[in-house]
């Protein structure tokens, strides 16, 4: 008998243990699923942050350059005429892109000694062609020096 009582005393604490984490399992699953969604948002949050703080900075670099920028491009635009003319001006990240046309080849290496002259660095041809008309369609790419 007294082992029946120790075994039934046994089994309504092993009863009564499970119920209670059970139901301290239900209790926690809620705050559990919270705290994986806020760790999600503050991960969001933070590369938000982080790509905000890469954009003020590449702003700030372009606004200060701003100046410098634009007398580059006018400089560039500058060399057309009506010999030569300039179609297109693209400066992405330190690398002009020219495309234009000319009424003869010298002229275009006339505008490739002209941008070393004002301190691009090595000013190349990337398209060039001879239209039907004797003209020069061409495409001139170079660096900016420091």
């Amino acid at each position: 008998q007294t082992y029946l009582r120790l075994a039934f005393l046994g089994v309504t604490l092993l009863m009564v243990g499970n119920l209670l984490w059970l139901s301290l399992y239900r209790m926690a699953l809620p705050i559990q699923q919270e705290v994986e969604q806020l760790s999600h948002q503050g991960t969001r949050i933070e590369e938000q942050s982080r790509d905000q703080e890469a954009l003020k900075m590449a702003w700030n670099k372009v606004s200060s350059h701003s100046e410098r920028i634009g007398d580059s491009l006018a400089q560039v635009h500058a060399l057309a005429g009506t010999e030569l003319r300039i179609e297109q001006v693209i400066l992405k990240q330190g690398n002009l892109s020219v495309r234009g046309s000319a009424n003869d080849s010298k002229n275009v290496q006339a505008m490739i000694q002209a941008l070393r002259a004002l301190g691009w660095e090595a000013p190349a041809l990337s398209s060039y062609k001879l239209t039907v008309l004797n003209k020069v369609e061409f495409t001139l790419s170079a660096s900016h020096g420091s």
